[in-house]
């Protein structure tokens, strides 16, 4: 979680407990954080977060989704990365029922 808040906040500054907590609010039930992870580099070595997305429920629409938080590492951009963590996006929402994906940027 720690890597993912230095990720988020390099897009998006803030308090370094603020994005804790809100990263601690992810849940099954949504809001739901997923990340892209890089394959680990070395057997026991954490993997590297790649990317990040937030997924929230939309009011009143039972089959939509809104996409937000969406940040892949400045030194990856460019790569394909950002299309990678968007397909994961869907495909994980479309297994879920989901229909639609609201996208904010």
């Amino acid at each position: 979680m720690s890597a993912c808040a230095d990720l988020i906040n390099d897009q998006w500054p803030r308090s370094r407990a603020s994005r804790l907590h809100s990263l601690g609010q992810s849940s099954d039930a949504f809001p739901l954080c997923l990340m892209l992870l890089s394959p680990q580099p070395t057997p026991g070595a954490a993997p590297v977060v790649v990317g990040h997305a937030r997924l929230s429920r939309v009011l009143d629409q039972p089959h939509s989704l809104l996409v937000e938080t969406v940040v892949v590492a400045r030194p990856l951009r460019g790569r394909g990365f950002g299309r990678r963590l968007m397909e994961g996006l869907e495909a994980f929402a479309r297994a879920r029922g989901f229909r639609r994906l609201h996208l904010t940027t």
